[in-house]
């Protein structure tokens, strides 16, 4: 379907934008739905995303994504932020309403679609995040909603891993988070070094958060040694290219279940995308979409 008149715009905003795949992601969504929109990556100069944000309302765009290093600054030039973007205290995703602007976070929504598209389910499970930025408190929160028995971040400042363990414990007291919350027993919250991973658990799913491993640089990982991996039952690698990272090779040679950060950007993309057109996709939908985004990306990539 061409671009004309009644086609409705959709926009990425960051810095820089060069290598992103969310447009073709989001092509992929309007081929399969029918639906006549474009989206398009926008490079915001720094000191420009108040006058990018406000160029959605006078543009009349449809909704618009946030990336880095815009996702915590957005959060001051809009009128309303939902409670749980709130809470994690990043947007990525604006929906316009009229002339009023409201901010979302889907990350933590797509991890979670990306370990039910894996059969991995974090109620009652004991959960390690590797880094401390801003996918770490996406799982972190994602983790704490799902029920998790136990969640601990390992961050090598360890400053950091504490601020996030922080907001959690915070949520205990937060009537609204607890009636999100799937399960009200009560996680258990703890932090740590890198190389603190001797007081994990057994059988963990592991969220693989920082960017060590991520091409060009592919041989990087945060942690290498066998004793962390024997603990270990399942590792998402938000990574995805490679496709498989060095430390999920690692995982895998030590019997455990991997998986990389595709499935985390797509169906964050398919929330927004649901989030501005009020289109849901059905399973099959999803899954025919997906397998094509991976076609791509990886026909691509070798």
């Amino acid at each position: 379907m061409g671009v004309n008149g009644t086609t409705k715009v959709f926009a990425l905003l960051g810095n820089p934008v060069e290598h992103t795949i969310s447009p073709f992601i989001h092509s992929l969504l309007y081929k399969e739905c029918k639906y006549n929109g474009t989206y398009n990556p926008f490079l915001v100069p720094k000191g420009q995303l108040e006058n990018a944000i406000n160029g959605i309302i006078a543009l009349n765009l449809e909704g618009v994504n946030v990336t880095v290093p815009y996702k915590v600054e957005a959060m001051k030039y809009i009128n309303e932020i939902d409670l749980v973007a709130k809470s994690i205290g990043a947007i990525n995703t604006i929906v316009r309403k009229d002339n009023m602007l409201k901010g979302y976070n889907t990350d933590w929504i797509g991890l979670k679609q990306a370990c039910e598209y894996n059969d991995v389910l974090i109620a009652g499970k004991d959960i390690a995040i590797l880094g401390a930025g801003g996918s770490a408190r996406a799982a972190a929160f994602m983790s704490y909603l799902e029920g998790a028995k136990s969640i601990t971040i390992l961050n090598r400042t360890v400053e950091k891993a504490k601020a996030i363990i922080s907001d959690l414990e915070s949520y205990n007291n937060d009537k609204n988070i607890q009636t999100l919350k799937k399960s009200f027993n009560k996680t258990k919250l703890s932090y740590g070094k890198l190389n603190e991973y001797e007081k994990l658990n057994n059988k963990l799913i592991v969220f693989q958060t920082t960017s060590l491993g991520m091409y060009p640089e592919v041989d990087r990982m945060p942690i290498e040694s066998a004793e962390f991996f024997n603990k270990v039952d399942f590792i998402v690698d938000i990574i995805y290219n490679p496709k498989v990272t060095a430390f999920m090779k690692k995982g895998k040679s030590h019997g455990v279940k991997v998986s990389n950060g595709l499935g985390m950007l797509f169906f964050q993309a398919v929330k927004a995308f649901e989030l501005w057109t009020d289109i849901k996709l059905r399973d099959e939908q999803l899954k025919r979409v997906f397998r094509e985004l991976e076609n791509y990306i990886y026909t691509k990539e070798s």
